[in-house]
């Protein structure tokens, strides 16, 4: 999959690791499973939801998390799958008990209308960032 960008119009978007939704076992045909874009990370970890623009983001400022935190998304294939969230739960039903019950591996951004593109900061960390149409649901990976 090479898309370096995709453009959702009022879908629930989903951000979740690849691997838990894949449940047949690996493959890279990620279109297969609905993926519409799947960044590699180059690390595992636990990436944070933030809203805002990522130019906005000043690491000196402690309110600035509690502030614009959206959620999560926990890594451990080194890669953020964004995909239709009610496409996915159509296709992996099984998704939704997971979402329920660990609602801190994902993050599901309600309503979203905009494009979500990713890009590697001068640190080599990768940011999966959305800029709505509206400017009201912006958001970015840190």
């Amino acid at each position: 999959m090479d898309k370096k960008a995709v453009k959702y119009e009022h879908v629930d978007v989903l951000l979740v690791d690849p691997s838990y939704v894949m449940n047949d076992g690996w493959d890279d045909d990620f279109e297969m499973y609905g993926f519409d874009l799947v960044i590699d990370t180059l690390a595992d970890g636990a990436y944070l939801v933030f809203r805002g623009k990522l130019g906005d983001y000043d690491d000196e400022k402690d309110e600035f998390a509690d502030e614009r935190a959206m959620g999560n998304v926990c890594v451990d294939s080194a890669r953020i799958g964004v995909c239709d969230y009610n496409k996915a739960i159509k296709e992996e039903p099984e998704l939704k008990r997971l979402i329920d019950e660990k609602p801190f591996f994902v993050t599901v951004i309600r309503d979203f209308t905009g494009t979500i593109s990713y890009m590697t900061d001068e640190f080599d960390d990768v940011h999966v960032i959305g800029i709505s149409d509206d400017g009201k649901r912006d958001f970015f990976t840190m």
